[in-house]
Order: C-alpha cells, then sequence, then structure tokens
C-alpha cells in the first residue's frame, strides 16, 4: 500500500514538484521511456491500481455489470463502487475524454483482449509464428 510521508509540504513546494513529475512524463515522448519509467518509479502494486482504475472506467462506459467487471479485473463491488460514484461525478474528466476517443477505445479493447487471453497469441493461422522466430 502506498505511504504518505506524515511530514506535510507546502502547497506551493507540492505544486512545483508535481509539475515536474508531469513534466518529466510528458517529455519521455516514446512508450518504451514511458514504460520504462513507469515500471522503475511505480511499485507493482501502484502500477496495477492505475490499470485496473482506467480499465473500470473504461468498462463501466460501455454498460459492462458490475458482475463482470469484477470478474474480468478481480476487483470487489466497493472499488467499482467508488469509482463508479466519482464517473457518475464530475470526476475523471480526462479519462471520459479517452473513452470517446475511438482510436483510443479500440487500443483498449484489442490490449484487453490479449490481456484475458493470458497473454497467447490470437487462434487461428499464425498462432505459433513467434515459435518459428523463435527458433531461429
Amino acid at each position: 500500500m502506498s505511504q504518505i510521508s506524515s511530514k506535510e509540504l507546502d502547497n506551493k513546494t507540492l505544486k512545483r514538484i508535481y509539475g515536474q513529475l508531469v513534466k518529466t512524463i510528458s517529455d519521455l515522448g516514446s512508450i518504451k521511456y514511458s514504460e520504462d519509467f513507469t515500471e522503475e518509479f511505480f511499485t507493482e502494486t501502484e502500477q496495477i491500481m492505475f490499470a485496473k482504475r482506467l480499465a473500470i472506467i473504461l468498462l463501466l462506459s460501455e454498460n459492462f455489470s458490475w458482475k463482470t467487471i469484477e470478474k474480468i479485473l478481480k476487483v470487489t463491488p466497493a472499488t467499482i463502487s467508488r469509482i463508479a460514484k466519482v464517473l457518475d461525478g464530475e470526476g475523471y474528466q480526462f479519462a471520459k475524454r479517452i473513452v470517446h476517443d475511438k482510436k483510443l477505445k479500440e487500443k483498449f479493447w484489442l490490449d484487453l483482449e490479449v490481456i484475458l487471453r493470458g497473454g497467447l497469441p490470437p487462434i487461428g493461422k499464425g498462432r505459433w509464428k513467434f515459435l518459428d522466430e523463435y527458433k531461429k
């Protein structure tokens, strides 16, 4: 679980270091650098937490049932409820924009399909092509 120091920063300092974090991430320039940074900077738990939060938002926006979301993402109804409450209000405005971006939404569904298949390649012709390439 994430921990925050009991020694609070003043708002000005907090805003400056947060701004630096955002600038650093936006300046990375490639998915590979962003992935490396995320893996190095955030704990595995934090990475999972953020990824599941985004997935819940996208699945709720597509009107998936809570039971289905619970099963797919292995999250509790309390987690879904907390995110749904914020989503129904004025929260997650940027995530809502992602939901309406066709290209990003399509990529999300393709990625989710791979995750649900456990990383296995698509069924059909070429399914085991990666093995042939590995042998070479």
